[in-house]
């Protein structure tokens, strides 16, 4: 089942070029800081704001914009609280984005002929091994395996050509708009997915009824925010409007979710094969999701579809929702 946000707002203007030229700045203060990787690549780095050690750890790929975007930080400190891990922004464009004085693009012919030359998969998977060693020593070695990626519009695409095997070294990615999925990009992955397009962005059911076949196909989600422009949760929103604010805050609820789910599940999941070779019997302090009967009947489906039924989404949503009314509390 596909989720998609309600309609409220009917005087809500989806034109792209109207949008985003009347974006007022929205005050917040970022609270990661900036490093340089080892090849020498800068990067926004940010960790949960607490003295618990980190258990994972996610890398955001940007969108054409950049990654020096306050509303992408700001979505990575809050990715950071909500799922304790250490979260990784680089500069994918090496201080050369697309403006957004120039967006819509005068010339679009020149923007297509950046927009290639930056997409070059040998130099965005090489700064994705890199983020991936360099997240790698901040974390516990029990939890070197457990990293995610996130994506906005162009970065949203480059999640799903970093999500078609494991050897990128991701157990769960996160595509938010994504800029031009495919049918055929579905036909590749090998990891679960959780696809968030916007009101403006393509419908991801022709994706979805291909991932629905697959092996881990239960395991993606999709949730469409139709009341939203493309570039909602980065460079484009207005979180001055209390709708896309909370449209945003929702996508980190569901995005923290989806990444504690899975990269716990997949912990789960070696411990669970580890121990019925050895003795054949399953530890009861083990989750073992594949099997859950647990559901919730007495709330709509509308609310919690077969696909977003499991404890661990209730409680955690729960969870992030009141601390991110907090959250914003002391930031105002």
């Amino acid at each position: 089942m596909e989720l998609s946000q309600d309609k409220s707002d009917p005087d809500f203007n989806k034109s792209l070029e109207s949008r985003h030229l009347t974006v007022p700045p929205f005050t917040y203060h970022c609270r990661g800081k900036e490093i340089v990787l080892p090849d020498k690549t800068r990067a926004y780095s940010v960790s949960n704001g607490t003295l618990t050690p980190a258990n994972m750890g996610i890398v955001i790929v940007h969108d054409v914009f950049g990654f020096d975007i306050n509303n992408t930080r700001r979505f990575a400190d809050m990715l950071a609280d909500q799922t304790n891990a250490h979260v990784l922004l680089p500069d994918f464009f090496h201080g050369k984005p697309w403006s957004l004085d120039d967006f819509p693009p005068k010339h679009t012919e020149v923007f297509t002929e950046w927009l290639e030359k930056v997409s070059c998969w040998e130099d965005v998977s090489a700064l994705l091994s890199t983020a991936n060693t360099y997240l790698r020593t901040l974390l516990a070695e029990e939890h070197h395996k457990k990293l995610g990626i996130l994506g906005f519009s162009w970065g949203g695409r480059q999640v799903l050509r970093a999500c078609c095997s494991r050897d990128y070294g991701y157990l769960a990615g996160v595509s938010v708009d994504g800029l031009m999925l495919e049918p055929e990009d579905a036909e590749k992955l090998s990891i679960p997915v959780f696809f968030m397009p916007s009101g403006e962005d393509t419908s991801i059911e022709p994706i979805k009824r291909i991932l629905d076949k697959r092996p881990f196909g239960d395991r993606c989600r999709y949730y469409t925010f139709a009341e939203e422009g493309h570039g909602y949760a980065s460079s484009l929103g207005d979180l001055n409007n209390q709708n896309t604010l909370e449209a945003v805050n929702q996508t980190i609820t569901l995005a923290s979710a989806f990444f504690i789910e899975n990269l716990k599940e997949e912990e789960a999941e070696d411990g669970a094969e580890d121990e019925a070779s050895n003795s054949g019997v399953r530890d009861p302090h083990i989750f073992y999701p594949s099997t859950s009967s647990f559901s919730f009947p007495s709330f709509p489906s509308a609310c919690f579809p077969p696909s977003l039924e499991s404890p661990l989404y209730f409680c955690h949503c729960l969870f992030v929702r009141v601390s991110m009314y907090a959250w914003e509390f002391q930031t105002l």
